[in-house]
């Protein structure tokens, strides 16, 4: 293409002369030597961070999809960097750092990369220790546990402790789900050292595995509980009986005995302390001769209990009044009040008397009762005279007259 000026003209071509290339090329030599001259004033040169702590982003939003990091977050790294020595001279630890975005992880094990950046942007990033991290992600969880409560201290007897509860009865306890499921109880704990009385506690709550071993990291809906104890009393009174009748009135009691007079009972001590004695249940033997024993069982107020162990019996010997006829012949029969001038004797020599006796006495065979007859004031002739029993007093007489004769 031909070179014109602005009327037209044709312009000498240009020519490039030796002297031309000289100069090009001691132009093209000083940059070089400048640039080399840079490098050898200002060379590139790495500088290592260690033990870098790590950001962590997104645990907001973690916590609201109801997730928790599982794996601790204390990670650090080493990070190299690379750049011009006058630049990476500059640089602190607090020029670089090393983040990881927990946002988008899900429940187990996430493989999260790290980012790494640098304030400067003519400091590159070159190698690091670590490009990502194994993250552990479980359920953030809520549950209810009944919380359980531990006496410390001795009371004395006859004093217990009657009841005790919380206020709540229950705690939600929020966290991950891996320590929720190792939770083996929920207690608290309050003082019974010479309690006497009911009492009001306020306590801290504990929280254990099945080790014993206390777990932290949870979140409770209660820091404190009040413990409400009521005292008890063990005391002991007198029975207090009370004996059914027999229908058939022939049947009796001949005998009974307790194994004990007096009983054990306990309940809240407000209940216990009025009370000076307890009454049995109506008691009732069986109409069958012969001895019986049967358990006690009493009219307990409301709240009152019998203290455990106590063998509470009624032992009794159940008899029955029997009528039997006899004959009594005058060597059974004594003549009382007898004028010394006359004499007496039976119209009959043997008698028949009608005797009321229990079964025992009946068994008896070697007691022979013995009658008499009062003839005080009596003169001869012949009588009609009721007949008395003089022993044994085991036996009732049924009303009988008896005919003597009195002679001079």
């Amino acid at each position: 293409m031909e070179n014109k000026d602005k009327l037209g003209n044709k312009l000498p071509a240009i020519k490039w002369s030796h002297n031309a290339s000289l100069i090009l090329l001691s132009l093209v030599l000083s940059f070089v030597s400048w640039l080399m001259i840079l490098d050898y004033e200002n060379p590139r040169m790495e500088k290592v961070f260690h033990s870098v702590p790590i950001k962590y982003l997104g645990q907001a939003q973690l916590y609201n999809r109801n997730l928790h990091v599982e794996t601790p977050l204390n990670f650090r790294v080493d990070i190299t960097i690379v750049g011009k020595r006058n630049s990476v001279i500059k640089q602190t630890i607090d020029d670089v750092s090393a983040e990881v975005d927990l946002s988008k992880v899900g429940y187990g094990l996430n493989y999260v990369p790290i980012t790494f950046k640098s304030k400067d942007r003519d400091i590159d990033i070159r190698t690091t220790s670590i490009d990502n991290l194994e993250i552990y992600v479980d359920n953030l969880l809520s549950k209810k546990y009944d919380i359980q409560l531990f006496a410390e201290g001795k009371i004395e007897k006859p004093y217990y402790v009657f009841t005790a509860n919380t206020v709540p009865a229950s705690v939600s306890i929020a966290g991950p789900e891996k320590l929720l499921n190792s939770i083996d109880k929920v207690f608290a704990l309050y003082d019974v050292n010479q309690k006497q009385d009911d009492f009001t506690h306020k306590a801290e709550l504990n929280i254990v595995d099945a080790n014993g071993d206390f777990i932290q990291g949870l979140e409770t809906s209660e820091k404190e509980v009040d413990i409400n104890v009521k005292i008890g009393l063990e005391k002991e009174v007198p029975l207090k009986t009370k004996f059914v009748d027999f229908e058939d009135e022939d049947f009796t009691l001949a005998d009974y005995q307790f194994s004990s007079e007096k009983v054990k009972i306990k309940g809240h001590k407000q209940l216990i302390s009025p009370i000076n004695e307890l009454q049995t249940k109506p008691i009732k033997f069986a109409p069958e001769v012969g001895e019986q024993e049967i358990d006690l069982e009493f009219e307990l107020p409301a709240g009152v209990e019998l203290v455990a162990n106590q063998q509470l019996k009624v032992k009794a010997k159940v008899d029955k009044e029997e009528t039997r006829s006899i004959e009594v012949n005058v060597d059974q029969l004594a003549f009382q009040n007898l004028d010394d001038k006359l004499t007496a004797k039976l119209v009959d020599d043997v008698i028949t008397v009608e005797l009321k006796a229990l079964s025992s006495v009946w068994e008896e065979k070697d007691i022979e009762p013995k009658f008499s007859l009062d003839l005080d004031g009596l003169k001869a002739g012949e009588h009609s005279l009721p007949l008395r029993l003089e022993a044994p007093s085991t036996y009732q007489l049924v009303d009988q007259n008896v005919a003597i004769i009195i002679a001079e």
